[in-house]
């Protein structure tokens, strides 16, 4: 019997990844492909590629990761991990910044540095710290916002004029803001952001600051990975990205800027002193396939292995009271078509719609009475009230598929009431219980 804790309503179905301290207590179902990634991972063996766990949406991945680099921090700790979520960041650039902020933060708390190389070492804290300020400070944020639509090698300049002689509160014009120099001017103005150059001729200082690239901050990133090998010899930084293909805002698996990111990651993975670890799902793998080490494939969980973690989750926060009746359980599972993070989604869903009463579990009509009322919310959503008619028409034809004019990306019935077909962005297969409910509510009109 797993410890329990008090019943927790709220986080019991919860679909992200869990917090680290409850990552190995959920955990089901994936000893062996742990076994295959610890063996790989122990040694730390040199590789110029990405290493690459794969497989399908809302596999377990993230969990998968979660309980293997905690693992490996007993068996491997010649390891330092360095970790950033991807998802839903929106541009490469954005994803950078926050690996460069990450690996820079592990040098940072760089503890017991032999005396004789602090000075060195506080040299290379404060370099590091200057970039850091000009990647995330006030001349960063143009070209931040601007990094998604143009290439990576979109600079933000910044000109201003300084007569010798101003008084202190000039205003000075630039062309990201409006700087405002609060020192007498015949002190120098200070640039901090970007690469400056300065021209002076009579009474004027011209001052250009110029943001950092995104290979410039892979540069940066290389650099910081050089130290952190300096003063931390016996370790190899792994850096781990999560969902490194759904950078995208719009749901987009593989989209262009996270084609762009892992571009910039590969310099990266080729530093002697780094190991760069991503998930991914199975088809943006297969388009990339030379990029990448495969680490370990997570597939499909069948039907006792999902049943084992809704066990586990109620034991883990319900102190082991069971919330369905036997049959709810079975039409949840067969939603799911293997995906954890789909029937924990469903299950969150059904308990949020209809909370059991204390010594109850939530029956048939139950969940019935939940298929309704989300069928009603879908027919009158924005996102989703196109898709219902042509999905009943497949239904009333006895087909089992569907054929739509959008690709859903993050769509609500996308892995809920529809499934991609492999190799057909627009074909869709129908989930039976979910055409189950769309024929009973027609009967009902």
């Amino acid at each position: 019997m797993i410890a329990a804790m008090a019943s927790d309503w709220l986080n019991v179905f919860n679909h992200n990844p869990p917090s680290l301290d409850l990552a190995e207590k959920l955990f089901c179902n994936r000893a062996r492909e742990l076994r295959t990634g610890l063996a790989k991972l122990k040694g730390c063996p040199p590789t110029e590629s990405m290493l690459a766990v794969s497989g399908p949406t809302r596999s377990g991945k993230s969990h998968f990761v979660q309980v293997l680099l905690k693992q490996l921090e007993a068996h491997e700790p010649r390891y330092q991990r360095v970790v950033i979520n991807a998802n839903n960041l929106g541009s490469p650039r954005r994803a950078l910044v926050q690996v460069f902020h990450a690996v820079f933060r592990s040098l940072k708390d760089r503890k017991n540095v032999p005396e004789r190389s602090r000075p060195a070492f506080e040299k290379a804290r404060d370099r590091h710290e200057e970039r850091l300020q000009r990647i995330t400070g006030a001349y960063a944020e143009r070209a931040d916002e601007e990094s998604s639509g143009a290439s990576s090698q979109q600079e933000d300049v910044v000109e201003f004029r300084v007569g010798l002689g101003a008084k202190s509160g000039a205003r000075v014009k630039t062309s990201a803001s409006e700087v405002e120099a609060s020192k007498d001017a015949s002190a120098g103005l200070t640039a901090r952001h970007g690469t400056r150059a300065e021209e002076r001729s009579g009474h004027s200082t011209r001052t250009t600051v110029r943001t950092p690239g995104d290979p410039e901050i892979v540069d940066m990133i290389c650099e910081v990975l050089d130290d952190l090998a300096q003063f931390d010899a016996d370790r190899r930084t792994l850096l781990f990205v999560d969902d490194i293909d759904l950078l995208d805002r719009e749901g987009r698996e593989g989209s262009e800027p996270s084609q762009r990111f892992l571009d910039h990651l590969r310099p990266i993975a080729a530093h002697s002193r780094a190991a760069v670890l991503v998930t991914l799902r199975e088809a943006v793998f297969c388009e990339r396939d030379k990029d990448f080490q495969p680490l370990v494939e997570i597939g499909f969980m069948e039907e006792n292995n999902l049943r084992e973690i809704y066990q586990r989750h109620v034991e883990v926060y319900l102190e082991g009271r069971g919330v369905f009746d036997d049959d709810v359980l079975d039409a949840l599972i067969g939603t799911a078509d293997g995906r954890v993070g789909v029937f924990l989604r469903e299950c969150h869903g059904l308990v949020t719609h209809n909370l059991p009463e204390e010594g109850a579990r939530l029956s048939r009509d139950d969940l019935r009475g939940f298929y309704r009322h989300r069928l009603s919310q879908w027919r009158q959503s924005a996102a989703t009230m196109h898709l219902i008619p042509p999905i009943e028409r497949a239904i009333e034809a006895g087909a089992f598929q569907v054929t739509l004019d959008d690709v859903l990306g993050d769509n609500p019935l996308r892995f809920v009431m529809l499934s991609p077909i492999p190799g057909d962005p627009k074909g869709y297969t129908i989930n039976p219980i979910w055409a189950d409910a769309l024929r009973a509510q027609k009967s009902r009109r």
